[in-house]
């Protein structure tokens, strides 16, 4: 039986042997991709174990265990695991887990409650979609595309290089004095993104930023997902220029189209203006996730 010595934290002595796994094992959800571990591992505390070939993650500040990935777990291992955890009063619960999983391990049901996790689903939207802006719904996006680029017809975009990444930081900044992001809950993100940028390279990451006059004035930091998805974790742009925020999902959209045929920009993790900004661009059905809360031992 695993032991809680047996966890440790990520790190980027870890990537080598974890991105390869969640590479091949993730099920389409962004939370299951090394870098995004990596970004939030100190804000949210984590660590990780291999478990009879299984991958198994646990976050301290959460006290919360993740869906283990590889071949389901029985319901006697998910037990043993849940056991484990509450022993030392950490917990005992998980969440992400998808309906497959719960279908694949039907006596679950016996012994944890299930709850939709509504703050954590993902939004996926089709590529195609995000460039063509067709319909009334996006009518709107279009039209401030437009506005932008009358205002700035030299604008130029690029791939994100090494160079640029202290610029980008210092825009993200200044986007959340702007927006007034402790009141909106982006601290974290924004600490999250200081980590991105300083392993940038080492995490193989992609990104694409937007100039004007030769200055940066929005970005978008992306990767692989999965074979059809591309993850977009961070986009900020200056909350001053009327059509930027448009013009720069636009552009990351029209970058990743050739290679992909969906967009992942994450969740909105229940705040309300994050919801409100990604529904307005019609996503695809959502795929449910849920938490798993012990019964009565």
């Amino acid at each position: 039986m695993i032991a809680l010595t047996d966890f440790i934290e990520i790190g980027m002595d870890s990537k080598n042997l974890v991105a390869p796994f969640l590479a091949a094992n993730n099920p389409g959800i962004s939370d299951f991709i090394f870098s995004n571990l990596f970004a939030w591992r100190k804000i949210h505390g984590l660590s990780w174990a291999w478990y009879k070939d299984r991958f198994l993650l646990y976050s301290r500040s959460k006290k919360i265990l993740y869906m283990p990935l590889g071949e389901y777990l029985t319901i006697d291992e998910l037990l043993a695991l849940s056991d484990l955890f509450h022993s030392a009063d950490l917990g005992g619960n998980f969440f992400l887990f998808t309906e497959e999983y719960i279908r694949a391990v039907p006596e679950i049901t016996g012994y944890f409650s299930i709850h939709p996790d509504a703050n954590n689903h993902d939004y996926v939207y089709e590529s195609s979609k995000m460039v063509s802006l067709r319909g009334d719904k996006l009518n709107k996006k279009r039209n401030l595309i437009r506005q932008f680029e009358k205002l700035f017809p030299h604008y130029k975009t690029e791939p994100l290089s090494p160079q640029k990444l202290g610029d980008c930081f210092r825009l993200a900044e200044k986007w959340c004095v702007e927006k007034t992001c402790i009141t909106l809950g982006f601290t974290h993100e924004i600490s999250a993104l200081k980590e991105t940028l300083d392993a940038f390279s080492g995490l193989e990451l992609e990104g694409l930023c937007l100039l004007l006059d030769e200055k940066i004035s929005a970005f978008s930091i992306f990767e692989r997902l999965t074979a059809d998805t591309a993850v977009i974790h961070f986009e900020k742009y200056d909350p001053q220029i009327k059509g930027l925020c448009q013009a720069i999902n636009f552009k990351a959209a029209e970058f990743l189209a050739p290679r992909f045929q969906y967009i992942n920009r994450e969740q909105d993790l229940g705040l309300e203006g994050l919801k409100k900004s990604k529904m307005s661009y019609a996503p695809l059905p959502f795929r449910p996730l849920f938490r798993l809360i012990r019964k009565d031992r």
